[in-house]
């Protein structure tokens, strides 16, 4: 078979040379998916080349695929899958990691494999059955099998896609907690032969392309590692979710997570709730009832954390301030000792402490005290805070923020964003400008001063 080899040599070239130079760079559909003028030029040369040699042969480019804004069909005809520039961010940007991807592939069956990185002369290449090879050296996965003991690769980027916003960040705790560490690099046909060569575990990644991903499959497989899909079966290289890894105990831990991330979204939208309760809790309800119905949460969840080490009463704790924490609601208190305690607890007498009506939404047991407002409280105590009349780690009603008077409170962000705020003050200015205007104008005589005859009219017009 034609040695395709000598075209990628011949073209070292091209991304060597315009790797410092300024580069006309466009968007593909969404601001982060980079293309330039190379990317295109290194695509047509390649194809021009191949159908030279196989005229009957079909291709699959990145470029010419977006262009026709459609999803590629593979056939049994041998077809060759490029990509001209993976990691086209990287080569914008000047760093190293970016390689040109071509993959041939014959009855649906990926054949050969070729990765080439020019900046770090890595030659990276593969051929069904006959091994993979670095520089003409033979590689092997990695033969870690315990997760714990493994690096793995991830591309937190795709996480500007909301659709998988909260796997990949759900998944990235996990696997931070479970890992030796996490690397992202940018580019999937790279990273997937680095997977082959062993210097990372596993990559797990989605929202990628066939070009991506055809010749590193290869690669791997003839490495010694698996290649699978996200949910454990084949890998659609149409639409791939890739989890590729060095051995099938590897592979068979991250589906294990994958299974379970469900669980890790619940963490998720706690930490969400947490967040969302404290914007809230200067507007209108107390920070105790937040705290009380958070517990609730926490409690409802903590039945399905199987996998998620930290507890999430530890994760609500660290949410917490200083004051929330110490007056997070317990159980309703039904034994005189859990009085007296609950009454400690909150800095009150054991005579004076009466918890709140065990019918009330997560009242637990916080005390329930009598709503006494501002004004009605002495202005002359030393309080600590003399704005609200109240001494630190007060204990207070449990709807006291409702009753008392609104306060500007710098700590608190805005509704209206400074960006949104000036074209609001423009328009009201505009508008206030043209009603001004034309009320001067409507007040102002039409026609000159008019009398009722002729002759002297008052004294002081007389001469």
């Amino acid at each position: 078979m034609y040695n395709i080899s000598k075209f990628f040599r011949r073209n070292i070239f091209v991304i060597k040379s315009a790797i410092n130079l300024n580069k006309n760079v466009k968007s593909k559909g969404i601001d982060w998916d980079l293309v330039t003028e190379y990317d295109r030029k290194i695509e047509n040369d390649l194809q021009k080349e191949l159908l030279n040699k196989y005229p009957n042969h079909r291709f699959i480019g990145e470029e010419t695929t977006a262009e026709k804004n459609c999803l590629p069909k593979l056939t049994d005809e041998p077809t060759w899958i490029i990509d001209p520039i993976d990691g086209t961010t990287n080569f914008v940007h000047q760093f190293p990691h970016t390689c040109i991807s071509l993959a041939l592939i014959i009855n649906k069956s990926i054949e050969i494999g070729i990765v080439y990185n020019p900046l770090m002369m890595q030659f990276f290449s593969a051929k069904r059955q006959k091994g993979a090879f670095l520089n003409g050296h033979r590689i092997k996965t990695s033969k870690i099998t315990d997760l714990s003991e493994s690096l793995i690769a991830m591309e937190p980027w795709i996480a500007k896609n909301p659709n998988y916003l909260v796997n990949i960040y759900t998944r990235m705790h996990a696997l931070i907690q479970r890992t030796h560490g996490i690397r992202s690099l940018g580019t999937a046909a790279l990273t997937l032969c680095y997977v082959a060569m062993g210097a990372i575990e596993a990559y797990h990644v989605e929202s990628i392309d066939a070009w991506d991903v055809a010749a590193g499959k290869l690669i791997i497989e003839e490495a010694g590692g698996t290649v699978i899909d996200t949910e454990g079966g084949e890998l659609d290289l149409i639409t791939p979710r890739v989890i590729a890894a060095c051995n099938h105990q590897i592979a068979d831990q991250l589906l294990e997570i994958d299974k379970n991330i469900s669980l890790f979204k619940k963490r998720y939208i706690l930490i969400e709730l947490i967040l969302f309760t404290k914007s809230l809790e200067s507007m209108f309800l107390t920070s105790n009832f937040f705290t009380i119905d958070l517990t609730v949460i926490v409690l409802t969840l903590k039945k399905y954390d199987k996998i998620v080490d930290t507890p999430y009463e530890e994760l609500l704790q660290n949410e917490l301030s200083v004051s929330q924490k110490k007056y997070m609601p317990g159980l309703y208190p039904k034994t005189k000792e859990e009085m007296k305690a609950a009454a400690e607890k909150y800095g009150l007498h054991p005579d004076e402490y009466k918890p709140c009506d065990p019918d009330t939404n997560y009242a637990g047991d916080y005390p329930d005290l009598p709503f006494i407002s501002v004004e009605a409280k002495d202005p002359f105590y030393p309080w600590d805070f003399p704005a609200l009349r109240r001494n630190f780690e007060e204990p207070f009603h449990k709807e006291s923020n409702m009753l008392f008077g609104d306060r500007y409170e710098y700590g608190v962000r805005q509704i209206v964003e400074p960006h949104k705020a000036f074209p609001i003050f423009c328009a009201i200015m505009a508008v206030s400008a043209l009603i001004f205007y034309y009320s001067w104008t409507i007040s102002q005589p039409l026609m000159e001063k008019q009398y009722p005859g002729e002759g002297v009219h008052y004294t002081f017009e007389l001469k």
